[in-house]
């Protein structure tokens, strides 16, 4: 799906399989080249602690949620990182073989 402006994505409700809320989306990260949305950080946890990367490239949105094809164990299990810094080539490679994307 192809998002206009990314900073329309910040602070949505981001539902996963099952129709499990995951979390809140924090920033989002976009692909250099083509400067299109691709990785979403989403803020979860008991107090808003955990940060995970999703990408958007199978997401749906509304003007109130993110919709992921995702379960909350995918998004727990996948690999972590601070947000709000660039994204190494390898760490993107370790997350789209995480979720299975080519």
């Amino acid at each position: 799906m192809h998002f206009m402006d990314p900073k329309a994505l910040a602070g949505l409700y981001v539902i996963g399989s099952s129709n499990v809320k995951l979390g809140v989306v924090e920033s989002v990260y976009a692909d250099i080249r083509s400067g299109q949305p691709q990785w979403a950080a989403v803020r979860s946890g008991l107090f808003g602690t955990d940060v995970s990367l999703i990408p958007l490239a199978k997401a749906e949105c509304d003007s109130r949620s993110l919709r992921i094809p995702y379960s909350v164990q995918q998004v727990r299990d996948a690999p972590h990182r601070a947000s709000g810094t660039v994204m190494s080539h390898k760490e993107e490679a370790n997350l789209f073989r995480h979720y299975g994307i080519s």
